[in-house]
C-alpha cells in the first residue's frame, strides 16, 4: 500500500481531485474573475429654471427669465433652489436674492 503526497497530485494531470479539492479549485478561479463594480458617476443634466409671478391671483411665466442650469440628478431641492437664485441674481441685475423663492414643482 502506497501513500500519495497531495502535493503531487496537484500536478499530475492524470490523478483525480476529491471533491473538496476540486471545489476549492474553482472557487479561487470564480474569485480571481469577479471584478469590483464600477460606481457609476453622476450624470448631469440641463434643465430649466425660470421665474413666476402672480399676476391678478394668477401665475405667470416671467417673458425672458428662463435659464438653462447644468444639475447632477441626484441634487436635493434645497440645493437645486440655491443654484438656481444664484444663477439668477448672476444673469439679472433686476432679480433680488434676498427675496424668498420656492420650487413650483418641488423635487424630492
Amino acid at each position: 500500500m502506497t501513500t500519495t503526497d497531495p502535493s503531487t497530485q496537484k500536478s499530475n494531470p492524470n490523478s483525480r481531485l476529491s471533491f473538496h479539492e476540486f471545489k476549492k479549485i474553482k472557487e479561487d478561479e470564480r474569485a480571481k474573475k469577479i471584478k469590483a463594480k464600477k460606481q457609476k458617476p453622476v450624470e448631469e443634466v440641463k434643465i430649466q429654471i425660470g421665474v413666476m409671478e402672480e399676476v391678478d391671483g394668477r401665475l405667470k411665466k416671467v417673458k425672458g427669465r428662463t435659464l438653462p442650469l447644468m444639475v447632477a440628478t441626484d441634487i436635493t431641492a434645497g440645493e437645486l433652489l440655491k443654484a438656481a437664485t444664484a444663477k439668477h441674481g448672476r444673469n439679472f441685475k433686476q432679480f433680488n436674492q434676498q427675496e424668498s423663492y420656492f420650487l413650483l414643482y418641488p423635487d424630492r
